[in-house]
């Protein structure tokens, strides 16, 4: 049982680590440029250092290769990688940003390319560490904690510029890195059981995921499960704007309140939750939750402005999100296990879960741009339903390992 505990707290504290980075190399990093001058152009074509979070899957086999003589097969790294990011967000602290435009460009990409590494160093641990019956609960608190990572260095990052400066500010997130610090110290090392043998590629990775039971089902359930999410998801913030005619400072209000209380009580309560059903139970479930989250949009393009179902339709949606994601890394960990490397694996279920929301947005913005925003939501709604029937048609195994069953060393 204090192994079981001290498994959840690691989870807990790494997603935390996870998520801090994230917002300094997107919105803070924004908000820093803007605040001193520099044009748009140069603040578009920032967005690009954000590119290592779409290909990290390439260097996963390396990483799950390769072991450092300290602190086990994942630790060494992460612990490598939180001081990489906590000297990188440091050091920009320090960086003027119109003298030193391409020092601050070196420094983002050094953390965003740590910090991705980061993300499938967690990926994998939390996949090598965890029970059949703790993945639905320590994904539900590695969510949680990621959120609130994103609101430290996001909100949490501005609102202390404002006040003491940039560069206190900064400073300061750095510092927070420690709690990642924590985590990996407390972390207990992975049982003997769970560590892969053997060549690790890509290919290999991709075979033994398409080797596993009811593969085709498993991989249409990743693909599909945030479909409507993403089609929703891509243009909420222009219906709030161009739509109801809300300013970007009530968005901010409705999203960073309401939104952020509904997805950390959706991750929490869908941790809890799914302990109580089977995973293909659970998926569907939280697919339906999904599913139906979508309506209240669909009443408010119809009805217009009105700031209590406004409140009501972003904590429902943000609630709902929280229990699907919950639910779909239960699944793409139980995938993932067992694999010939499980950051590898981690990361291709990633990518390919990240395909519907990357191809969506142009049909997204066609739709809205043509039918207007009532045929926009209803066609959200829709997009649901074939991940529905797939969970529906789908055996109760879904998404089990062979390997489930195994005991975890402590």
């Amino acid at each position: 049982m204090r192994q079981g505990r001290q498994r959840l707290l690691a989870v807990t504290l790494l997603g935390f680590s996870s998520g801090l980075p994230l917002a300094i190399s997107r919105g803070t990093l924004e908000a820093l440029l803007a605040s001193a001058g520099i044009d748009l152009r140069t603040i578009g074509f920032m967005t690009l250092l954000g590119l290592p979070y779409s290909i990290k899957f390439l260097w996963a086999p390396w990483l799950d290769r390769v072991s450092l003589p300290f602190l086990g097969h994942r630790r060494g790294w992460l612990l490598v990688c939180q001081m990489v990011l906590m000297a990188g967000i440091g050091a920009l602290a320090f960086v003027a940003p119109l003298h030193g435009l391409w020092l601050i460009a070196v420094l983002a990409l050094l953390i965003t390319t740590t910090s991705a590494t980061q993300d499938l160093l967690v990926d994998a641990y939390r996949t090598d560490v965890l029970g059949e019956t703790e993945r639905a609960l320590g994904a539900g608190l590695a969510v949680s904690a990621y959120r609130m990572a994103l609101l430290v260095s996001g909100a949490g990052a501005l609102l202390m510029a404002d006040r003491w400066g940039w560069t206190a500010s900064l400073v300061m997130v750095a510092c927070v890195m420690a709690v990642g610090v924590a985590g990996t110290l407390l972390a207990p090392e992975p049982g003997t059981l769970r560590r892969q043998h053997g060549a690790v590629s890509l290919g290999a990775a991709w075979r033994y995921l398409m080797g596993r039971q009811q593969a085709g089902l498993a991989l249409a359930v990743v693909l599909l499960y945030k479909l409507g999410d993403a089609f929703a998801g891509s243009l909420t913030t222009s219906f709030f704007v161009r739509g109801l005619g809300l300013s970007p400072g009530e968005v901010g209000m409705f999203i960073k309140t309401v939104g952020l209380a509904g997805t950390l009580l959706g991750a929490v309560a869908g941790g809890l939750w799914m302990r109580r059903f089977t995973l293909r139970q659970g998926l569907l479930l939280f697919a339906l939750v999904q599913l139906l989250t979508n309506v209240p949009f669909l009443w408010l393009a119809e009805a217009g402005r009105h700031d209590g179902l406004i409140a009501v339709a972003v904590l429902l949606e943000q609630l709902g999100g929280g229990m699907g994601t919950v639910a779909l890394l239960a699944l793409m960990m139980g995938l993932a296990r067992g694999g010939p490397g499980s950051a590898t694996c981690f990361a291709l279920l990633s990518a390919l879960a990240s395909l519907g929301a990357v191809g969506i947005g142009p049909v997204a913005g066609w739709v809205a741009g043509h039918w207007g925003w009532s045929v926009f939501f209803s066609i959200s709604v829709l997009c649901g339903l074939p991940c529905v029937v797939v969970l529906m048609c789908a055996p109760v195994q879904l998404g089990h390992s062979a390997t489930d069953a195994e005991p975890i060393t402590p």
